[in-house]
């Protein structure tokens, strides 16, 4: 059945349907896939009726007994008194609903419900099934129990409409993802579970654009804020409960910065300020969990890529998949994202874009190794298969942890996001902390006349060599 075969005013009574059928087979997360029916019990029931004429009389004698207890019906036994989330939908059943269920399964002497969908749906045990759905629906359905999904009650006795979408579910759509679990196990819930964080970026992108923009931040940033893939998935962790940050392969330790634009948009709405942010919490852990999402978005400013993501594509790539001619970020990504009265803020972010990629482009084209893209021979695979993510720690440095300590978060602490996996050997900008400072000034002064020197001539250099490239 198409969307176009229903009534349009029987859709929110379609999703009331699937909702009880999830509910029923205990198919309450999304990715969920059905279950295979328990062979055994399957032949019990049948054993009991020789044709489906049989059964039909059977289920239609109010005074048959049923020949499972109550007690005996495994399922619905966290829904009690309560609230069940079912998918996309928080199912409110009470418990009068939970024991004329479990009573009316008894009957029908059904111990778990479940369709065999290795049967046709006019099987006798799939026929069983399929009237304790529609009868236990229409029951509930008629207390109330699913009027916050606006099932319309005119639909309440229209058996036969309740039974092509109940066959359409079951025995076509969840029949589908039955055949490829059994084919191929785990493949269904990975392309849910893939779908799902796809849209949870687009979401992220959506809401952290929006805010950039409202709040007037520089292009350069909202050149990369609106790209899907230059924002980071997250996987539910029921253990912390939150969601934990992944790590992006192809995005550089700079583009990671990110990452604070969240707390940014929570300490405006905490004010009072309207801004969209976040409704889930999302926590970096401190060990990095790499994404399984590797396609990098393309003609973005240099300095996002990882410059060792990077150095394993081909000098052609290299030229080509980001903007050789731009940068974003500051040399300092930790003073980046904060209000200008802040003694944080590095008065550099509010440079135009033109002139901001001009001060700081020479530098990242050395840091690159791009200075020269004519010297191809030293840009060729740096490193291959040596080097982990950008973000990823390489080397050990010796350390012991204590594991005497289980109680210690695997998260790092709430705004602890500067040294996010900045390892060693790939510190790809300087990271202090406002103690060290003073150790680093009187160096500073030292070479600063010589390293301006040497920046112009690079620059020089690399404003030709992208002109001629």
């Amino acid at each position: 059945m198409f969307l176009e075969d229903y009534p349009e005013d029987f859709l929110s009574t379609k999703d009331c349907v699937f909702a009880h059928i999830r509910l029923l087979w205990g198919m309450i997360e999304t990715a969920s896939v059905p279950p295979a029916a328990n062979p055994e019990l399957v032949q019990q029931f049948c054993a009991r009726f020789t044709d489906i004429s049989q059964f039909n009389a059977f289920a239609e004698e109010s005074a048959a007994s049923g020949s499972v207890a109550d007690s005996d019906i495994s399922m619905l036994q966290d829904a009690r008194a309560g609230a069940i989330k079912v998918g996309k939908h928080l199912v409110h059943i009470d418990d009068n609903a939970v024991r004329y269920i479990h009573a009316y399964l008894g009957k029908l002497g059904i111990r778990v419900w479940g369709p065999n969908l290795f049967e046709g749906p006019e099987s006798i045990y799939n026929s069983a099934c399929r009237m304790a759905a529609i009868n236990t629906l229409q029951q509930v359905a008629s207390s109330g129990v699913y009027n916050f999904m606006n099932f319309n009650r005119k639909y309440l006795t229209e058996t036969g409409l309740f039974i092509r979408t109940y066959n359409h579910f079951v025995h076509h759509l969840l029949k589908k993802r039955f055949d490829a679990e059994v084919k191929n196990p785990g493949a269904y819930q990975a392309v849910v579970l893939a779908k799902n964080s796809g849209t949870n970026r687009s979401r992220l992108a959506f809401e952290r654009q929006t805010f950039a923009s409202s709040k007037g931040f520089p292009r350069r940033y909202q050149d990369i804020l609106k790209e899907t893939n230059a924002h980071s998935d997250d996987e539910w962790d029921p253990e912390a409960k939150c969601w934990t940050i992944k790590t992006l392969g192809y995005r550089s330790t700079a583009g990671n910065i990110f990452t604070r634009l969240d707390e940014v948009m929570q300490n405006s709405k905490a004010a009072g300020v309207s801004a969209a942010s976040r409704k889930r919490i999302r926590r970096l852990p401190k060990e990095p969990v790499l994404s399984s999402f590797t396609k990098a978005p393309k003609s973005l400013a240099l300095d996002f890529y990882s410059r060792h993501w990077l150095q394993k594509l081909q000098i052609t790539e290299q030229l080509s998949h980001p903007d050789i001619t731009k940068v974003a970020f500051l040399p300092d990504p930790i003073r980046s994202l904060w209000p200008t009265n802040n003694p944080a803020h590095d008065p550099l972010e509010t440079m135009k874009d033109n002139q901001f990629s001009k001060k700081f482009l020479p530098d990242i084209l050395e840091l690159y190794n791009l200075s020269d893209p004519a010297r191809k021979e030293e840009f060729q695979h740096v490193g291959d298969g040596e080097e982990l993510a950008d973000d990823e720690e390489e080397e050990n440095d010796g350390s012991v942890e204590d594991v005497a300590e289980p109680v210690e978060s695997p998260y790092l602490a709430e705004g602890d996001w500067v040294n996010h996996y900045i390892s060693e050997s790939e510190d790809d900008y300087d990271v202090e902390g406002p103690e060290d400072a003073g150790e680093d000034e009187e160096e500073e002064e030292d070479y600063k006349e010589e390293e301006d020197e040497a920046r112009a001539r690079r620059y020089d250099e690399a404003v030709e060599d992208n002109t001629m490239t």
